[in-house]
């Protein structure tokens, strides 16, 4: 089987996008050091969307270097947090900071399920 390999190296080699693909399988691999945009405080990360455009999934780390993770269901709610995050008290209106050892899950309204720790 022919092997076919994609590298792309940006900041002098230290950030890269790697996708390999053999046969009808293909790999992906992401590593290097945290990228902001230059005109902007909002991380760099990884965003997959689905056929129809929608923001499925967000993998990035924050400005203060902490990971979020967020899945949204299709119609761009969020249903599973991992990581840090800020959240909004819909009652309070107080806003929430969760660290990188969260876990959030959401119903299909938003509204929170279960939260760790």
């Amino acid at each position: 089987m022919n092997k076919r390999q994609f590298c792309l190296f940006l900041v002098e080699g230290l950030s890269f996008v790697e996708l390999t693909g053999s046969g009808d399988k293909i790999s992906a691999r992401l590593g290097g050091d945290i990228m902001y945009n230059d005109d902007s405080e909002k991380p760099v990360g990884l965003f997959i969307h689905d056929k129809n455009g929608t923001n499925r999934m967000s993998l990035y780390i924050t400005e203060s270097g902490e990971p979020s993770l967020i899945l949204r269901d299709s119609n761009k709610n969020p249903r599973t947090l991992l990581g840090r995050t800020e959240l909004i008290n819909k009652t309070t209106g107080s806003t929430e900071i969760r660290r990188e050892s969260s876990l959030v899950l959401f119903n299909e309204k938003s509204n929170v399920l279960w939260s760790a720790p």
